[in-house]
């Protein structure tokens, strides 16, 4: 049997999450300590998670009218307790795609960098991990607990892992990408000098003939 109070604790359990979501992808979003980090910006009210509670408000009004069996208020509580969860599961998946969207950033930033074998293990298997996230995201979720939610918080914990060491990362290959455009720089400078050398010893050949 299912009461008011449970979907109290649902409510306020769904309500936490969110804060989460939007404390969690605001102040990691918010962080550019010299271009070490990608520049994404806050996703703002996790707007799923919120049309959830909407679906959930409506079943507790459907509760609450006097003219319903104690069946029907039961079911109804049921199902607005669904929705509270689904709303703590959306507001964590945005927190796994705010991830997941740095890491593809991140690899089209630097994907031009001849990386070498140890590191680029280590990216493929951050690729592997954030990629099998993703594939069960897609699985259908309707049917979602509260265990799954702790499932995916413990995800954000390993994916929170894996941002921080690719932000390590952008710091090393910024370093390399600026050595790499002042060699470009440096080079094109010697090929324009040594063509405009050669101009000038042609035209001191000609004049001299």
């Amino acid at each position: 049997m299912v009461t008011i109070a449970d979907f109290h604790t649902a409510l306020i359990e769904a309500e936490q999450e969110i804060k989460f979501a939007e404390l969690s992808i605001g102040s990691l979003a918010s962080v550019e300590s010299d271009g070490c980090t990608s520049a994404c910006e806050p996703r703002g009210v996790v707007v799923p998670s919120i049309n959830e509670l909407r679906y959930a408000a409506k079943h507790i009004s459907s509760a609450m009218q006097q003219d319903v069996s104690d069946e029907e208020r039961e079911e109804q509580i049921r199902r607005a307790i669904r929705h509270c969860v689904r709303a703590r599961l959306d507001a964590l998946k945005a927190v796994v795609l705010f991830f997941a969207r740095d890491f593809y950033q991140f690899s089209n930033d630097y994907r031009l960098l001849n990386i070498n074998g140890t590191d680029q293990e280590k990216l493929n298997a951050h690729r592997k991990k954030i990629w099998s996230v993703l594939s069960a995201l897609s699985r259908d979720h309707s049917q979602s607990t509260s265990e799954d939610c702790e499932n995916m918080k413990r995800t954000i914990e390993e994916l929170h892992d894996i941002y921080l060491d690719v932000s390590r990362y952008r710091c090393v290959f910024n370093q390399l990408l600026d050595k790499m455009d002042r060699h470009v720089k440096s080079s094109d400078w010697q090929w324009k000098a040594g063509i405009v050398l050669a101009i000038v010893l042609a035209l001191i050949a000609l004049i001299f003939r």
